[in-house]
């Protein structure tokens, strides 16, 4: 299937099929969806309502489509939505997924008129998963496990974690509420550095959000970690030519 050809595509099912029996992914969905939605209830629109479906919610970690107008106004009546409660939506962290993921789909099925077919781009039982022994949203906390492709990776130690620096995963990488944690924006940094000549890149938005061109903590020492790197093999090198 031609996906430049779609009016909308979506990147996965956000719940994969199979998981909606499990008691985590439960709870994630009643904190993440549920509670959110039922608690304005009243203040969704009717003609919304027939087309939201907790069962088949998109993930957008990659979105578009061909059909501009429609994702607009789609955009547009969601954001009203949003302006209309802002501060239920701004009460918890996760309900920016409801006016993103949830009430966005079904605007779009509202628009347009269609049966709720969701173009996926990719399977979600290869989606990029994180988990360790902490709640943190921003540090990590060693051991780190990482899944992909069914391929899983322990990360023990910082040490372990430069070997990551610019790592293809072979998948699309979806955060969910890791958009802030230290290990992941380095690992992603790294590989628009590395990968993609992207240090201008890089510094544009570190400027935006900070104000300033920043190092984070794990940068700086894995850049100092490179320089010791570097100086034991130009001594080596130099030690050559000695001898």
């Amino acid at each position: 299937k031609n996906i430049k050809q779609e009016d909308v595509i979506y990147s996965f099912k956000d719940i994969p099929n199979g998981c909606d029996g499990d008691f985590e992914v439960s709870k994630g969905m009643y904190l993440t969806y549920f509670k959110g939605t039922f608690d304005i209830s009243e203040k969704i629109p009717k003609k919304l309502k027939k087309h939201i479906d907790f069962s088949n919610i998109p993930n957008m970690s990659i979105f578009g489509g061909k059909n501009y107008n429609l994702i607009s106004d789609a955009a547009k009546y969601c954001i009203s939505i949003y302006n209309n409660n802002k501060e239920h939506f701004d009460s918890d962290y996760y309900y920016a997924c409801i006016i993103e993921q949830l009430f966005m789909s079904a605007t779009i099925d509202m628009l347009s008129k269609k049966d709720k077919v969701r173009n996926y781009v990719y399977d979600s039982t290869n989606n990029f998963g994180v988990s360790m022994n902490t709640e943190s949203l921003t540090n990590a906390k060693y051991p780190v496990r990482l899944q992909f492709f069914n391929n899983k990776i322990v990360i023990n130690s910082e040490n372990d974690l430069y070997s990551y620096a610019n790592h293809d995963f072979n998948c699309p990488i979806h955060l969910c509420g890791h958009k802030n944690l230290d290990i992941l924006l380095f690992i992603i940094k790294e590989t628009i550095i590395q990968k993609h000549h992207g240090m201008d890149y890089v510094s544009k938005i570190e400027k935006y959000i900070n104000g300033e061109n920043t190092f984070d903590d794990i940068t700086r020492r894995y850049y100092f970690f490179l320089k010791i790197k570097y100086d034991d093999w130009h001594r080596r090198e130099a030690i050559k030519k000695i001898i």
